[in-house]
């Protein structure tokens, strides 16, 4: 046997404000038949309507929704909703048509207090179940347990840390600290060896430049016989002379090698090489 526990009317929030669901009517009948004795006695013995106020809040998956949040009246009982509105019903049809959405209401908290048997729950979430409108009411009590629970041991944390002296870091800072210090101490390697790597680029570049540059003045192309060994020998003899300035450049002890310097040695060994 159905019965009737509230008269649920809702506003839509300022973005439709004009918009008002009327005659929500809240029905419950237990899941074993007409039998009450599962039911919570404070609820079952409602002898009066509860008309209530109530303000949509959000939507909601409803697959998401903690078993712990939801009222023990929803286990035991079919919670179903009727209307005889048009607007209503074409609210619910429209916006609960995507499978699994779930519609936030929150009960005005006075009206609930105010109304007959005091109604309990304050916040509704209504869904589709087949062709019916259905509703979950959501339980609190436990949430509340939980956040007294925290903030009990909290205030235990706070008193058992009281007292000790403000330079000490906690384990979890000083795990902090030590991984932004390696990370930091990694970047810094990163750099200097992009560094590093940079100015060896720039000499090989240069270096390369100087001899190309050389070969052509001396009027030797790169087609010719030889060129490419004369290159070579270039390349690696400027290599070894400056292999002190190399070693210095790769630990970032000097900036760079001087474009005279190299330039000098290429116009050495090029004038040796082609006897020019």
């Amino acid at each position: 046997m159905f019965e009737k526990l509230a008269v649920l009317k809702v506003k839509l929030g300022d973005r439709h404000s004009d918009i008002v669901l009327r005659d929500i009517q809240l029905w419950r009948k237990p899941l074993d038949g007409d039998n009450d004795n599962g039911l919570d006695r404070s609820i079952s013995n409602v002898k009066e309507i509860n008309y209530l106020k109530g303000e949509f809040l959000q939507y909601i998956d409803i697959n998401k929704i903690p078993l712990w949040l939801r009222s023990s009246e929803h286990f035991s009982n079919l919670l179903i909703c009727f209307t005889t509105s048009t607007t209503t019903n074409a609210f619910f049809e429209s916006k609960l048509k995507y499978i699994n959405r779930g519609i936030v209401i929150e009960v005005n908290s006075a009206a609930a207090a105010a109304a007959a048997n005091n109604y309990q729950h304050r916040y509704l979430i209504f869904y589709k179940n087949g062709h019916n409108v259905e509703f979950i009411p959501i339980d609190l009590s436990l949430k509340e347990l939980f956040d007294n629970k925290i903030a009990s041991l909290n205030a235990d944390t706070e008193n058992v840390t009281e007292g000790k002296e403000k330079k000490k870091s906690s384990s979890i800072d000083k795990i902090l600290m030590q991984s932004q210090k390696k990370v930091f101490v990694q970047t810094n390697k990163v750099m200097e060896s992009l560094q590093i790597s940079e100015k060896r680029q720039k000499f090989n570049e240069t270096l390369s430049k100087l001899i190309l540059s050389g070969l052509r003045l001396r009027g030797i192309p790169n087609t010719q016989s030889g060129f490419q060994k004369i290159y070579k020998m270039t390349f690696d003899t400027t290599e070894f002379a400056h292999r002190e300035e190399l070693v210095k450049l790769s630990h970032n002890t000097i900036h760079e090698i001087p474009f005279e310097d190299i330039q000098e040695t290429v116009e050495t060994l090029l004038k040796l090489f082609t006897k020019s």
